[in-house]
């Protein structure tokens, strides 16, 4: 479930990331300069910020995971930690 939720969150970055690149050169083309091929401009420049987007999204998906990682990890020192003291508190 928790693939499908990230591949769906690609997916709709891809569609942002296409219809901005549309967008941006669209308003190029009409206010500063024309393009005549603006097809193959919206797919190669879509496709690279796509790429990019992604790339970032993953970033941020293994910088969360070590976080939470590190944050486990602190957790389980305090517990293992604290467990020998309350059995030697019984005794």
């Amino acid at each position: 479930m928790k693939r499908h939720r990230h591949l769906m969150i690609k997916a709709l970055l891809i569609l942002v990331a296409e219809s901005v690149a549309m967008g941006g050169s669209w308003l190029f083309s009409t206010y500063i300069h024309p393009i005549e091929h603006t097809l193959r401009i919206n797919v190669v420049v879509g496709a690279l910020l796509a790429v990019i987007v992604v790339l970032c999204y993953n970033r941020y998906l293994w910088k969360k995971k070590a976080q939470v990682e590190k944050e486990l990890k602190d957790l389980q020192v305090v517990v293992l930690k604290k467990v020998p003291e309350s059995e030697e508190d019984t005794k």
